[in-house]
C-alpha cells in the first residue's frame, strides 16, 4: 500500500505540474521527493537520542501505528475527489488486461527492470546498515539511526539543487553517475562500519541517492507521458523489481560469504542496470 500511495502522490503532482512550463516540472518533482526525505532529518536523530537513553527498538512500532493512523485521516479528508481538480485527468479507456499488456511491452518492462536494479543498492543499504554497524565493531542502534538520518538529511539539499545544476543533461547518464556514487557508499559500508571514516560515506551516499531517487521519477513518468497515473504505476513496479533483486543479492551473498558480498553484489547489479539503461537510450 505504501508503494502504491507513494506513486499516486507523484501522479497527482505530475498532473498539477502541467500548469507550469515543461522546464520546471522536473524541479517540482524533485522538491516533492525531497519533502519525503525531510522527516528523516528530524525523526531518525530523535530516535537515536531515544535509543541512547535505553528505549527498546520495538517502541517504533506503536509510534508508527499512531502516525499511520494520522496519515490515513489526512488522506480521507484531503485526497482530491474526481472532477474537483484544476487539471484535466483523462481516463485511458483501456481495460485492465490491456493496461497490463501495455506495461508488459519489452520497451517498458526492460527499463523498469533496469531502474529496479539501480534501486536495489538502496534497498540493500537499508537492509545491511543495522547488520554491519553492530556492537562487535563499537556501534549501536543510535549510530545506525544517526547514520541513516545524516544520509537522508544531506539528500534533501542535493535533491533541491539537482534540477538547476543538471538542467539539460541526459537523464540516463545522470542515473549512471548517481549509481556509481552510491556504489562507493554501499561497497565500503561493511568494511568501514567500525571506523571513523564511515561517516565520510554519507556524502557520496547523499549525492548518489539524491540522483537515483529523483531522476527516475521523471524518467518513468515520461515513458507514459500522456497518462500520469499509469506512469506512477511504473514506479511501484520499479520498487517491486528492486526489492526482488535486492532479496536475491542478499540471499546469495549471505549463503556464499557475508554482508560484504551482499553489498558488492548490490553494487554490481545497480551499476549494470544503470549502464544498460544508458546504452538502451543512447540514441534517443
Amino acid at each position: 500500500m505504501g508503494s502504491v500511495t507513494f506513486g499516486q502522490v507523484f501522479a497527482l503532482a505530475r498532473m498539477a505540474a502541467t500548469r507550469h512550463p515543461e522546464g520546471e516540472r522536473d524541479g517540482i518533482m524533485a522538491v516533492i521527493r525531497a519533502l519525503f526525505a525531510l522527516p528523516f532529518v528530524v525523526v531518525l536523530p530523535l530516535w537515536a537520542l531515544i535509543f541512547a537513553q535505553g528505549a527498546a527498538v520495538t517502541a517504533v512500532f506503536p509510534v508508527g501505528l499512531l502516525m499511520s493512523g494520522g496519515m490515513l485521516l489526512v488522506v480521507l479528508r484531503r485526497w482530491p475527489q474526481d472532477g474537483s481538480t484544476a487539471w484535466e485527468d483523462r481516463p485511458s479507456g483501456l481495460s485492465f488486461r490491456a493496461a497490463l499488456a501495455e506495461m508488459g511491452q519489452p520497451r517498458l518492462a526492460a527499463r523498469v527492470l533496469a531502474l529496479g536494479a539501480v534501486n536495489a543498492a538502496a534497498t540493500i543499504y537499508i537492509a545491511i546498515v543495522s547488520l554491519v554497524m553492530v556492537a562487535d565493531v563499537g556501534r549501536s542502534v543510535a549510530d545506525v539511526a544517526l547514520y541513516v538520518g545524516l544520509v537522508a538529511g544531506l539528500e534533501v539539499p542535493f535533491m533541491l539543487a539537482l534540477p538547476r545544476l543538471t538542467r539539460g543533461m541526459d537523464r540516463t547518464l545522470l542515473i549512471l553517475t548517481g549509481a556509481a556514487l552510491y556504489a562507493v557508499h554501499v561497497a565500503l559500508l561493511p568494511s568501514l562500519a567500525g571506523s571513523a571514516l564511515v561517516w565520510l560515506l554519507v556524502l557520496p551516499a547523499a549525492v548518489g541517492g539524491a540522483i537515483t531517487l529523483t531522476v527516475p521519477i521523471a524518467y518513468l513518468q515520461d515513458l507514459l507521458a500522456d497518462r500520469p497515473g499509469a506512469g506512477a504505476s511504473l514506479m511501484a513496479l520499479q520498487r517491486l523489481a528492486g526489492d526482488v533483486v535486492a532479496a536475491l543479492c542478499f540471499a546469495l551473498g549471505t549463503l556464499l560469504a557475508g554482508y560484504g558480498l551482499v553489498a558488492m553484489l548490490g553494487v554490481v547489479v545497480s551499476i549494470t542496470g544503470a549502464g544498460l539503461l544508458w546504452w538502451a537510450d543512447r540514441r534517443r
